[in-house]
């Protein structure tokens, strides 16, 4: 596990944004949130902002979910920021905008269900 994810150990859902403007609309987001909490703001591995936050549910512990930016839109600049964040905080969730994905088609899961494969159109 890189020091990154270490410092940050884990993150329920991902959303990826594909503009600044979205970003910052989600860091608005307080309903919900762990009393007392705010977003914590870093640097991903990619170099480009990430926030993390964690959110109350009926039973269990807390979600905790990672926000971060791609550099622009499109899904070569979602992948390229995408990818290290999976990695490093395995995610059960992956969101992402439609400037993110737009031009990515789902083509379905591997046999065990671990992996996503896309195409690009």
């Amino acid at each position: 596990m890189s020091e990154w994810a270490e410092a940050w150990r884990r993150a329920d859902v991902v959303i990826l944004t594909a503009l600044r403007l979205e970003y910052d609309a989600v860091l608005q987001v307080d309903a919900g949130a762990v009393r007392g909490s705010t977003w914590e703001r870093t640097t991903g591995p990619s170099g480009l902002p990430v926030a993390f936050r964690s959110f109350e549910v009926p039973t269990g512990r807390p979600l905790r979910v990672a926000v971060a930016v791609a550099a622009d839109m499109g899904a070569t600049a979602a992948t390229n920021v995408l990818l290290p964040l999976m990695e490093a905080l395995k995610p059960r969730c992956v969101a992402m905008s439609m400037g993110c994905i737009a031009d990515v088609l789902f083509l379905g899961f591997d046999a065990l269900g671990r992996r996503r494969y896309f195409m690009r159109i």
